[in-house]
């Protein structure tokens, strides 16, 4: 299989009634979703997965320029356009990870299908994203910050999205794509916990936090999951067309993270989005 069928086979693997047969070297097999299987994915070389995650920095590079010309000429008085210039960026680098292939969703289900290299290097990625918005910006995230209580805030609020999501996805008979490898847990759980640190920075730690100041905490913890939900508009309408779950799914991980970073601080709140993403693409509901 060369880059091209697989990046084409893999954005769209999520949709169970895909019948078209995929050749994956002389070995390849599909899985009961039409895509492309773990074992698939595991056989893909060092060289395919470099050129996986060379393309799609390639794609993203256009607008991650703008971006960083954008901040540089905005005063960092004007915080809301900056701010605005931060999500939007990651709003185009988050979407682009569809039609790249790194990973599948279903109306009840998500599952990452990029080689574990992939995934190391952009959890890596994201972790330097966090660390460089947070010296931009000024940001002193760490201030108050208790890890005993971050922990445990963090597990419990994972705990209540999980709960929350599964009780729903029961109720509503949604599908599963097929669960991961064993193999592959140790590589979800490293990319959700970094990938969604960066994703928490910019939605807790900058957009409550900037609300916060204009509204009661409660009322800014509603509007930034109300925004933080629209944010993923795009991804589930158009690139996926899983639609409504998608967005129901992001509702109640923004109240909950935000509850938890109102209570706890942003590595509480990162704690929550990475163990609520990490066991739904682990597969464990």
């Amino acid at each position: 299989m060369n880059v091209q069928d697989f990046l084409r086979v893999a954005s769209a693997s999520w949709e169970v009634d895909q019948a078209a047969s995929i050749d994956v070297r002389s070995h390849g097999s599909r899985s009961p979703s039409g895509g492309i299987g773990v074992e698939d994915i595991c056989s893909i070389p060092m060289a395919s997965s470099s050129s996986l995650l060379f393309d799609y920095l390639i794609s993203i590079l256009p607008p991650g320029l703008l971006a960083l010309t954008l901040l540089l000429a905005i005063p960092r008085t004007l915080v809301a356009a900056r701010l605005g210039v931060h999500i939007l960026f990651f709003i185009f680098a988050r979407d682009a990870m569809s039609p790249a292939g790194f990973w599948q969703l279903g109306p009840g289900s998500m599952r990452l299908a990029a080689p574990t290299p992939v995934l190391f290097a952009l959890a890596g990625m994201s972790a330097v994203l966090f660390t460089s918005v947070a010296w931009l910006e000024h940001l002193t995230w760490w201030r108050g910050v208790r890890p005993a209580a971050s922990v445990l805030y963090g597990v419990l609020g994972a705990l209540v999205i999980t709960g929350v999501a599964a009780a729903l996805k029961t109720a509503l008979g949604l599908s599963s794509l097929p669960k991961p490898d064993p193999a592959l847990l140790g590589p979800i759980l490293v990319f959700a916990l970094l990938g969604n640190a960066y994703e928490e920075l910019l939605f807790r730690g900058m957009l409550q936090q900037r609300l916060r100041q204009h509204m009661a905490p409660m009322r800014a913890v509603v509007v930034a999951a109300i925004l933080f939900s629209l944010c993923h508009v795009w991804l589930a309408v158009i690139v996926t067309r899983v639609g409504l779950p998608v967005l129901v799914f992001t509702l109640i991980e923004g109240l909950v993270a935000g509850l938890v970073y109102q209570r706890a601080g942003l590595p509480a709140a990162a704690l929550t989005h990475g163990l609520a993403i990490a066991a739904l693409a682990s597969g464990l509901y």
